[in-house]
C-alpha cells in the first residue's frame, strides 16, 4: 500500500480495448506496522470492489474473445574460462533497452511488450497485442514467442543468455550473482541471498520486508532432497530463507479474456449455460393456450431434458406479434393436431415432390419412431424466461445463446409455419424462412453432430420432410430479417461458433465428409498427416465467407500447420500465396485433383478471394477448369465449370475475373446448365447482370428443357426473376411459370411475384410430345404411380390440364391458395381427368373453406377473373 501514486504501469493496446499487463504504481510504500490499522478497511473494500465488478460483468455476453501469454526469462552470465554460470542482475537495464527499441520500431501487428519481475535477473515478455478468437491467431503464438526470444537475445551481452528456467539451481550457493554482492540486507535479512537480487522497484523490496515482518520470525524453510516413499531419506536439505527462492521462479502464464462470464462447454463442444427445459408431450397436447416459462415453472410442468429420458423435439416458429408468439393459439392448435395425427398414424410425414425428384424416396419418420420413446418439446416461450427483471433478462440471453446446443440434442426439428394473417401481415413458410433467427435455428440443425430430420408443418394433416442438401445458398442467417439490428451481431457470433465446432468435430473424427446438411460431406481432412486424404477437401474451409455473409466477421484461416515454403513473399508474392493456398487445401500442384474431382482453382473460386484466383491463373491454372464428379450433398452436377461455381456461390468479383481471363460464358455442366442457370438457382441477381453483359445466351436450356427464368421460378429466386424481367437483354415467357414454381420450391413470395407479373392463374398445363424431356418424365412417373404411388407420381398422374390451383393442392402448398383465388383463380376448372381443385381439397381433407359468390362457365376462358369470387381461410 502506498500513500500516493505518481506513475503508471505498462499497458498493451488492443484493437477495441486496453489490456493492462503488469500494472505497477510508483509511490511510497507503507511499513508493515503502519499498514496494520488499514487492514480491515483494505479487506472490506477489496471484497466490495470484487462484488461490484462481478455484478457489472456477470451478464456480459459476446464480448470480444482475447488471449495471450507471459513468458519469464532468467538472465545468466556465462564465464567460459571458469566454466561457471551466475545470475546477471541487469534485468531492469535490459528491460529499458528493449522497451526503447519497441517504441522506435512500433508497428501494428506483431510486436512485444516487456515488464519487470521480482528478481533483478528476471524479465517478462508478452505479445504487444492479445490474440483474437480466429484460428489464424494460433499460428502467431509460436511466431511471437520466437520473436521475443530473438529480440531479447539481441539486447544481451555476448557472454549472457536468457533460458526459460523454472529455478536457478545455484540460488544461495556462494557467489551466484554478477556482479557479486554481499548476502543479506534490510529487506530480506537473508543469510543466503543478497538484496541486490531484488528488483529495485519499491514494490518488491517492501513486499519482501513486509512478508518477513508479518511472519513475526525469520523465514526458514528446509525441503528434504528426496520426497518419494521408496528412496531412503537424506539428512541433507534445501534451505530457503527469503522470498527470492519462490518469487524467483520463472514460468509461462497464459491468460484468457472470455466473452461470457459463465460460459462452459458441454461434451459436444457446444455452450451449455442455461438448462434445456422442455415440456412433456402429454402436457403439451392438453394445453389450451400458450403459457410463459414462469407460469409453467410455477406449475411444475417443465423438466430439464436428459438423453436418458427419451427424445426431444425442437419447434422453430415465427412469432405472431412482438410481445407474444401465438396470442390466439393458432400455431399451438396446429402443432397439437399434427402431433396427434403422427402418433395415431392418421397422417404420415411425406416427401415433397422436389425432394423425391432430386433425391429419390428418402426414408421418412413413422408413427413408431415418434412413439418409441417419451417425447419432450422445446418451444422458446415455454423454455426461455420471459420476464422483464434483470435476472430474467439475463437468463433469457443465456438461453438464447444455447440454442445451437439445444438443437443438437433434439432428434426432431419441427418448422411450425401455418398460414396466419395477423395485423395485416401474412405469416407462412416464406416469412419464416426470411427471419434471421429462424435461419439460425435451421442452420444449427444442419450443423449438428448428431443425426436428425427437419419436418415442415404447414397444416395438421400434411407434414413434410424438408430437403437439406444444397440449401446453403438459401439459409444465410446474416442476410435474414431482424426486428432489432443488434440481434444480427449475436447471431453472427453464434454462426461463427457453430462453423468452428462443426469443423473441429470433423477434424477430430478425421473426416470432413460429415453428415448430409448445409455443411455436410466436406471431404476427409487429416490435419496431422503430411499428405492427408483430400476427398472433397476444403469445402468447409472455403465456404466460411458464404455462411458468414451479412456479418462483420472474418473466416478462420491458417488451420493447417507446418507450412514451409522456399518462396520469398517479397520477391514472388503470387507464388507464395499459391503455395500457402495449396498447403491449406492439401494439394501439391495446381493441376492436381482430389478424390471429389475438384482442383485448387475450384476451391479458390468458392473462397471468393480475387487475389488467390488471380495468382492461380498467373501460375497457369485453367480458367475453363471444371469439376469432374457429381457432388450429391450440395446438388452440384458433374463437369461444373468454375464460372458456374462462381455464379452459384456469389463470388461475383471472381466471376468478373474469370470472364476477363477468357472463361467461356456459355460453358455448360453435366445437366446442360450455363452459369446463368446456376446464378438463378442461388438467387444471384448481380451475377445475372454480369453474365448478360458478357453476352451469355439466355435461350440455352438445362435438362429437362428448362430455361434460366423457369429455373428461377422453380427454386423461388425472386431477385433473379425480377432482374430477368427488367432487362431488355433477354426475352422471358411466363407460360407455365406458376406450375413450375408450385411443382418445385416456389413459395408464397414467388407466387405473389408471378401474379404481379401477370401470369395466368387459370392456365391449364399442356405438355406436348415435342417437349420430349418433360413429356417422357411425366409419362414414366405416371407409370410408376400405378405400382408405387407417392406425392410426385400423383402430381404426374393428374398434371395434364391442371391449373395452378390444382398444383398448389397436390404439392401441399395450401398457403398460396388465397393468393391465387384473390387473383381470380377458379376452383371449378377441371384437369383432363375431370378433377377440379374443389375435388382435391375435399379428398385431401385440407382445412380450407370457400364460398362462391357468382358462378361461371368452367369452359369459358373469357373474363375468368370476374367469373367467380371466392373467400378462403386456412
Amino acid at each position: 500500500m502506498a500513500r500516493s501514486h505518481i506513475g503508471s504501469g505498462t499497458t498493451v493496446p488492443c484493437r477495441r480495448w486496453i489490456h493492462t499487463m503488469g500494472l505497477l504504481k510508483v509511490g511510497t510504500p507503507l511499513h508493515w506496522d503502519d499498514m496494520l490499522e488499514h487492514c480491515s478497511y483494505i479487506r472490506r473494500h477489496g471484497v466490495l470492489q470484487f462484488l461490484a465488478t462481478y455484478r457489472r460483468m456477470q451478464h456480459l455476453e459476446n464480448d470480444p474473445f482475447f488471449y495471450g501469454d507471459e513468458l519469464e526469462y532468467s538472465l545468466l552470465k556465462l564465464d567460459s574460462s571458469n566454466k561457471s554460470v551466475r545470475l546477471s542482475l541487469r534485468g531492469p537495464e535490459v528491460m529499458e533497452r528493449l522497451r526503447k527499441q519497441e517504441q522506435e520500431n512500433a508497428a501494428e501487428g506483431l510486436g512485444c511488450a516487456w515488464h519487470q519481475e521480482y528478481g533483478s535477473w528476471m524479465l517478462e515478455g508478452t505479445p504487444k497485442l492479445p490474440y483474437d478468437g480466429y484460428a489464424s491467431s494460433l499460428c502467431q503464438v509460436e511466431q511471437n514467442m520466437r520473436l521475443r526470444r530473438g529480440r531479447l537475445l539481441s539486447a544481451l551481452a555476448p557472454d549472457e543468455a536468457a533460458p526459460t528456467l523454472v529455478a536457478f539451481p545455484l540460488m544461495g550457493v556462494g557467489t551466484f550473482t554478477s556482479p557479486g554482492a554481499a548476502v543479506g540486507g534490510e529487506a530480506s535479512q537473508s543469510q543466503l541471498v543478497p538484496d541486490a537480487c531484488i528488483n529495485p522497484h519499491p514494490r518488491f523490496g517492501t513486499l519482501t520486508a513486509n512478508i518477513r515482518r508479518r511472519r513475526g520470525a525469520p523465514v526458514a524453510i528446509q525441503v528434504p532432497l528426496f520426497r518419494d516413499q521408496r528412496t531412503p531419506a537424506s539428512e541433507k536439505t534445501i534451505d530457503m530463507d527469503c522470498m527470492a527462492f519462490g518469487m524467483g521462479c520463472c514460468c509461462l502464464q497464459p491468460w484468457l479474456h472470455r466473452g461470457d462470464a459463465k460460459r462452459r462447454p458441454d461434451r459436444r463442444g457446444a455452450v451449455a449455460m442455461f438448462p434445456m427445459f422442455t415440456v412433456p408431450l402429454e402436457i403439451l397436447l392438453h394445453m389450451t393456450r400458450i403459457q410463459a416459462h414462469e407460469e409453467l415453472t410455477e406449475a411444475g410442468v417443465l423438466c430439464e431434458f436428459l438423453a436418458t429420458m427419451g427424445k426431444a423435439m425442437f419447434v422453430s416458429h415465427q412469432w405472431v406479434s412482438s410481445h407474444h408468439p401465438d396470442p390466439d393459439s393458432v400455431q399451438l392448435s396446429v402443432l397439437q393436431k399434427a402431433l396427434q395425427n403422427l402418433l395415431t398414424g392418421r397422417s404420415q410425414v411425406s416427401l415433397p415432390t422436389v425432394v423425391e425428384l432430386a433425391q429419390g424416396r428418402l426414408k421418412c419418420p413413422t408413427a413408431s419412431e415418434f412413439k418409441a420413446q417419451p417425447l419432450y418439446i422445446w418451444y422458446d416461450y415455454f423454455c426461455c424466461p420471459q420476464g422483464h427483471s434483470v435476472e430474467a433478462t439475463a437468463k433469457r440471453h443465456l438461453a438464447i445463446s444455447c440454442i445451437a446446443s439445444y438443437v443438437a440434442r433434439c432428434a426432431f426439428f419441427i418448422i411450425l409455419c401455418p398460414s396466419i394473417c395477423s395485423h395485416g401481415r401474412n405469416l407462412n413458410f416464406s416469412s419464416w424462412a426470411a427471419r434471421g433467427w429462424c435461419r439460425l435455428e435451421q442452420l444449427s440443425r444442419q450443423l449438428a453432430q448428431e443425426e436428425g430430420c427437419i419436418i415442415t408443418v404447414k397444416t395438421a394433416s400434411h407434414p413434410t420432410l424438408m430437403m437439406t442438401t444444397g440449401t446453403a445458398v438459401c439459409t444465410q442467417p446474416g442476410t435474414g430479417e431482424y426486428s432489432f439490428e443488434e440481434d444480427r451481431r449475436k447471431v453472427g457470433q453464434a454462426v461463427l461458433q457453430m462453423v468452428w465446432k462443426k469443423l473441429h468435430f470433423l477434424l477430430e473424427a478425421g473426416d470432413l465428409q460429415g453428415s448430409p446438411g448445409a455443411l455436410g460431406n466436406f471431404g476427409e481432412f487429416d490435419l496431422a498427416a503430411a499428405q492427408p486424404s483430400r476427398s472433397g477437401r476444403g469445402l468447409l474451409l472455403n465456404l466460411q465467407r458464404f455462411y458468414l455473409a451479412g456479418f462483420d466477421l472474418k473466416p478462420m484461416e491458417s488451420l493447417v500447420p507446418d507450412f514451409n515454403s522456399p518462396i520469398d513473399p517479397a520477391r514472388d508474392a503470387e507464388g507464395f500465396l499459391v503455395a500457402r493456398f495449396l498447403h491449406e487445401n492439401g494439394f501439391r500442384r495446381i493441376s492436381e485433383r482430389d478424390a471429389a474431382g475438384w482442383s485448387p482453382l475450384c476451391y479458390a473460386v468458392l473462397k471468393g478471394q480475387v487475389d488467390i484466383v488471380k495468382s492461380l491463373l498467373k501460375c497457369r491454372a485453367n480458367c475453363q477448369d471444371r469439376t469432374t464428379k457429381f457432388k450429391k450433398d450440395l446438388n452440384l452436377s458433374k463437369n461444373l465449370p468454375v464460372l458456374s461455381l462462381a455464379a452459384h456461390y456469389h463470388s461475383n468479383e471472381v466471376l468478373q475475373l474469370l470472364l476477363s481471363s477468357g472463361a467461356k460464358v456459355n460453358a455448360r455442366c453435366g445437366h446442360s446448365c450455363t452459369a446463368l442457370s446456376w446464378a438463378a438457382i442461388s438467387d444471384n441477381a448481380e451475377a445475372v447482370q454480369l453474365l448478360l453483359e458478357a453476352k451469355v445466351n439466355p435461350l440455352l436450356k438445362a435438362f429437362p428443357d428448362v430455361s434460366p427464368f423457369r429455373t428461377a421460378c422453380a427454386v423461388g429466386s425472386v431477385k433473379v426473376m425480377r432482374a430477368m424481367l427488367a432487362t431488355d437483354r433477354m426475352e422471358v415467357s411466363l407460360r407455365f411459370c406458376l406450375h413450375m414454381a408450385l411443382a418445385f420450391s416456389g413459395e408464397s413470395d414467388t407466387i405473389s411475384f408471378l401474379i404481379d407479373a401477370s401470369c395466368d392463374v387459370n392456365e391449364r398445363l399442356k405438355i406436348p410430345m415435342s417437349r420430349m424431356a418433360w413429356w417422357g418424365l411425366m409419362k414414366s412417373l405416371h407409370a410408376v404411380h400405378h405400382l408405387s404411388p407417392s406425392k410426385l407420381t400423383d402430381l404426374a398422374y393428374h398434371h395434364y390440364g391442371a391449373t395452378p390451383l390444382i398444383f398448389s393442392i397436390l404439392t401441399g402448398k395450401f398457403e398460396v391458395i388465397p393468393l391465387l383465388v384473390s387473383a381470380g383463380a377458379r376452383m371449378d376448372i377441371p384437369n383432363d381427368r375431370g378433377k377440379t381443385a374443389e375435388d382435391f381439397l375435399r379428398k385431401m381433407d385440407v382445412p380450407v373453406s370457400w364460398r362462391p359468390v357468382s358462378q361461371g362457365d368452367p369452359n369459358d376462358d373469357d373474363d375468368i377473373s370476374d367469373s367467380r369470387e371466392t373467400i378462403l381461410s386456412i
